[in-house]
Order: structure tokens, then C-alpha cells, then sequence
């Protein structure tokens, strides 16, 4: 058995955790879309540093395959990108208005996302654990959000941490098609290079300015680590993809929300209530029973 794309699997969701962890320390007080463009600018130059390094290597590192396809391959590997980016865009937004301890155990709902988007695009049928699983998250979510419901109304984090689910969650069902094209690590570059453009897109019709405003130098150290991360973490990743079990999917899950709940409760003195605990327990019950 090849363990490559399990240790894969495991350095990538460490780099994203940390990821994760450093956006909560610098998204206060500022457009989240800027600190996508910084961080965007290195994770593209540490994944062309990475490039150039291996390009030689036939099975992942190859700069033929982005010559090799058409227009049609390029429309769509580009639509999904963009498409992708709202994903970060949202994650971002619920990094900065919501809590850590909530946002990253509740991404589990990405998957739900990927295996719902599965049942559309590739005509997959639904088990009855499945169907349970959705019902168990609309009723989590229901008794969640029960006093906000009631006058047609929800929590700004919560109402983020869907947006962002939703984005990722059919882009990562998706990814395989581009991923097929040029293979993962031409694609995590061309997909950072939509984030980019993306991000940019947003600057200039919100501020009406080419270039973002200037971060100071603690700022900026943790942008490069989060490129760093991003560009490892999502290299990975997509290698991993379509190679790892749902076993190791649910226990890294499982493991990394732990630890998460215990960073937001200790190291950033966030609070939980009861029916926080029962969203995350819903959830990610629902999340183990939707990948079986």
C-alpha cells in the first residue's frame, strides 16, 4: 500500500489548521480581500518555486499539460475557480465575524456540500444514512438558529459558515475535472492565480484602486506563513484527492476539531453553549454518515 497520499492527506490538514488559526489573528479591522491578495502573491510564489523545482518528475510535476488542452478545458478549469473563490472569500468573512472554535469544526459541512453536488452532477443516487444525514443538520441547524428563525433570521456566522460550505464543498466535487486536466499541482496554480484575480476584481470595485492598501510588518510575516500553508496544504490536498479513504477523511476530521475546540476555548477564550455543542455533535455526526 502506497502511504504517500495518507501522510498527504494528514501535512495537509495540519497546514490548513494552521492557516486557519493565523487568519483569526489578522483579519480584525480589515478587508478580507486584501489579505487574500497578499497571501495569494506568495502561495503563487512558493507553489512556482515548487514547480520549477520538480517540473522534471512525470507523475505530478509537469508543465506540458498546460499546453496540452484546449479552450474548452481552460473555460471550464477557470469557472470552477472562480467559482472556488467565493469559498475563501466566505471562510474568510467567518473568520473575522465568527468564532474559531464554530467555523472550523462546522466546515465539515463542505463534504456534505461535495456528496450533495455528486447526487447532481454525477447522477448518484442517495442512501437512506445519507438522507438521515441531511435531516439530522436541518434539524441541528433549526434548533441552532431557533430564536433567529422565528423572525426570519439567522446568525452572521452561521449564515458565513454556509456560504463558504456550500462554495467549497461543490468545488471540491468538481476539482477532479480540472485536476484530470493538468494534473494537481498545475491546477493548484492556475486556481491560486484565479484567487488572485478574483480578490483584485473585488478591490478595485470596492475601493476604486489597483493596488491594496499597505499591512504592516507583523501583518505581512503572517501572510507569507498563510501562503506557505496554502500553497503546501492545498498542493497536498489535491494529490491526495482522489486517494484517500473515508476513514482517514472522518478521523483527521474528528482529530483537527478537537483541537480546534480547545485552541478557541483556551488559547482564544471564545465560549460555547449548548446548542453550539449540539450544532458541532450534529454535524459532524451527519458529515461521518453523508461520506458512507
Amino acid at each position: 500500500m502506497n502511504d504517500i497520499p495518507l501522510i498527504l492527506k494528514i501535512l495537509s490538514s495540519i497546514l490548513f489548521f494552521f492557516s486557519g488559526l493565523l487568519w483569526k489573528k489578522i483579519l480584525s479591522g480589515m478587508a478580507n480581500y486584501v489579505l487574500i491578495i497578499y497571501r495569494t502573491l506568495f502561495s503563487i510564489i512558493f507553489l512556482l518555486i515548487f514547480q520549477i523545482l520538480f517540473f522534471r518528475s512525470s507523475e505530478y510535476f509537469s508543465f506540458s499539460s498546460l499546453f496540452q488542452n484546449g479552450i474548452r478545458e481552460w473555460f471550464l478549469s477557470i469557472l470552477i475557480c472562480f467559482f472556488s473563490f467565493f469559498g475563501l472569500y466566505f471562510f474568510t468573512k467567518a473568520i473575522q465575524e465568527g468564532r474559531f472554535m464554530m467555523v472550523l469544526p462546522l466546515s465539515s459541512l463542505t463534504s456534505v456540500f461535495a456528496v450533495i453536488s455528486a447526487f447532481l452532477f454525477f447522477n448518484q443516487k442517495p442512501s437512506i444514512i445519507q438522507l438521515s444525514a441531511l435531516l439530522i443538520i436541518l434539524v441541528s441547524l433549526g434548533i441552532h438558529q431557533f430564536d433567529k428563525l422565528r423572525s426570519f433570521n439567522i446568525d452572521k456566522e452561521i449564515f458565513f459558515i454556509l456560504l463558504f460550505a456550500f462554495f467549497w464543498g461543490v468545488s471540491f466535487t468538481l476539482y477532479l475535472i480540472p485536476i484530470n486536466y493538468f494534473g494537481p499541482v498545475n491546477f493548484s496554480l492556475i486556481l491560486e492565480f484565479i484567487v488572485l484575480i478574483s480578490a483584485w476584481f473585488i478591490l478595485v470595485k470596492s475601493e476604486k484602486r489597483i493596488l491594496p492598501s499597505k499591512i504592516n510588518k507583523r501583518t505581512l510575516i503572517f501572510c507569507v506563513l498563510i501562503g506557505i500553508c496554502v500553497a503546501l496544504g492545498s498542493l497536498f490536498s489535491n494529490i491526495a484527492l482522489s486517494e484517500v479513504s473515508v476513514l482517514t477523511n472522518v478521523l483527521t476530521s474528528l482529530i483537527f476539531e478537537a483541537i480546534v475546540i480547545l485552541i478557541g476555548l483556551y488559547h482564544l477564550g471564545e465560549k460555547i453553549n449548548y446548542r453550539d455543542w449540539l450544532l458541532i455533535f450534529g454535524i459532524t455526526l451527519a458529515s461521518i454518515m453523508i461520506m458512507i
